[in-house]
């Protein structure tokens, strides 16, 4: 879809192909993957799980991650913040189905996702060296939650608004955490990003 927003409406905005190459590098991409492949595919389906054990499963979706970002660079991608998964164990709809943990995170859940959250670290870390003119920034994931077993009447209170979402107000923390701050995107926020 990228692919083809670059060539059949951006290309058409800019005087040639080295103007639409200028303005990718200096724009910034910002992607939160692989939730839904682990609540919906892996912890979903009993025949994902045969097939894949955990760290087959993190294995699989690195590569395609990096295969999906190394096509963004070569359509002239250079800055990308890519968010590590957070404790899905942890969100509402998880700690419900969980009926061992008395309404506790699930850990194990947490355990199989972190499998990913080092293997990414490790990816944007060789693509930044690997790939030139590359900055890819790591946006931490692993913040707290407070599962909540019915949707947030007052959501600006609460980390949820349902059993999968996050509100407005911690989607606003993130941002601002990520755009100025020192310990959720690494190894630069979004600000050092601009003037990288």
């Amino acid at each position: 879809m990228f692919e083809n927003t670059v060539k059949n409406q951006l290309a058409s905005k800019f005087n040639n192909t080295t103007q639409l190459s200028q303005h990718l590098s200096k724009s910034i991409f910002i992607f939160s993957v692989g939730n839904n492949d682990y609540i919906n595919t892996y912890f979903g389906f009993l025949q994902t799980r045969r097939r894949f054990n955990p760290q087959q499963f993190a294995k699989l979706l690195i590569d395609t991650l990096s295969q999906q970002l190394q096509k963004l660079y070569n359509l002239g991608a250079r800055k990308m913040v890519i968010f590590e998964l957070g404790p899905i164990g942890c969100i509402p709809s998880i700690v419900r189905s969980s009926k061992s943990n008395n309404g506790r995170c699930d850990d194990e859940k947490n355990q199989m996702v972190s499998l990913f959250n080092t293997q990414l670290a490790s990816l944007l870390s060789n693509l930044t060296l690997t790939l030139q003119d590359s900055h890819f920034a790591w946006g931490n994931g692993t913040f707290s939650c407070i599962p909540q077993l019915t949707p947030c009447l007052v959501p600006d209170e609460h980390y949820f608004w349902d059993g999968y979402h996050l509100t407005q107000a911690t989607c606003s923390v993130i941002a601002s955490r990520c755009i100025s701050g020192s310990d959720l995107c690494l190894p630069m926020n979004i600000q050092q990003l601009v003037q990288a």
